[in-house]
């Protein structure tokens, strides 16, 4: 019965995205609308431009950008999570400061970050930084807090004390929740990285974009969002190995109850 669940699983997750783009494809393919040009010309260009051709270099530097803030928002965000959840009062004391940087929007980073580091790809990084970092640090601040306190009583019964103790039981323990934060600061990150290459760049996935906007290259535009969503994708699918690996005690301990 499980098995046969699955199957119609794994069917309905390839058909349904398969049947659409057959449904588009026709669809696109009839209408004379200069703004909904043919699917297979949008899908052709995705290799032709994107892939393996000129745009090539600055999918490479949107990845780049990404993949640079995206690591150091993790860092700080695991690091600040795990020093706001252990010492309560320094985190009451930034906590209206912590809210107030949060609430920002990321376009308005954008003049500043031009402003302090011009368009050089550390303002960029900036930008991403600043705000892949919070669900990272709050999702680790929550888990850590988390922790069951007999967990803690036995570490210290044990004398795991200071990075053994984060080593051994508090990154441990709360690392559903961080991989869920990393997860959804994965999304922000391709938003981001696209919205700071609008401004003040010359090379990347959004000043192509932008630049075929501008010139009602059609094609090269929806290719381009394609080539976004197939990125979101994979990296979707990257995170749930990660998850399936790492996190197997996890969903099985959940199972069990």
């Amino acid at each position: 019965m499980r098995r046969r669940q699955r199957w119609l699983g794994t069917v309905a997750e390839i058909g349904t995205p398969a049947a659409l783009v057959v449904v588009v494809a026709i669809w696109s393919t009839g209408t004379a609308s200069f703004f909904f040009p043919p699917l297979p010309s949008i899908l052709e260009s995705v290799w032709t431009l994107w892939l393996a051709g000129p745009y090539r270099g600055d999918v490479e530097a949107s990845a780049l950008r990404g993949l640079a803030g995206f690591g150091v928002a993790t860092v700080l965000g695991i690091s600040l999570g795990i020093a706001l959840a252990t010492l309560p009062r320094i985190a009451r004391a930034v906590h209206p400061v912590l809210e107030f940087l949060r609430a920002m929007p990321p376009p308005v980073l954008v003049p500043f970050a031009l402003t302090l580091f011009g368009i050089a790809n550390s303002g960029k990084i900036f930008i991403i930084v600043a705000t892949a970092i919070w669900p990272i640090l709050l999702n680790t601040t929550d888990g850590v807090r988390s922790v069951d306190p007999l967990v803690l009583d036995t570490s210290q019964v044990y004398r795991l004390n200071g990075w053994r103790r984060i080593w051994s039981v508090l990154l441990p323990a709360a690392s559903p929740q961080i991989l869920t934060g990393m997860r959804t600061a994965t999304s922000i990150t391709i938003i981001v990285t696209i919205v700071s290459e609008l401004v003040g760049s010359f090379d990347g996935i959004g000043y192509q974009l932008l630049r075929a906007q501008r010139t009602y290259g059609m094609v090269e535009m929806w290719s381009g969002v394609i080539i976004l969503g197939l990125a979101g994708y994979l990296i979707s699918v990257i995170f749930m190995v990660i998850d399936h690996k790492m996190l197997s005690w996890f969903h099985g301990a959940r199972g069990s109850r």
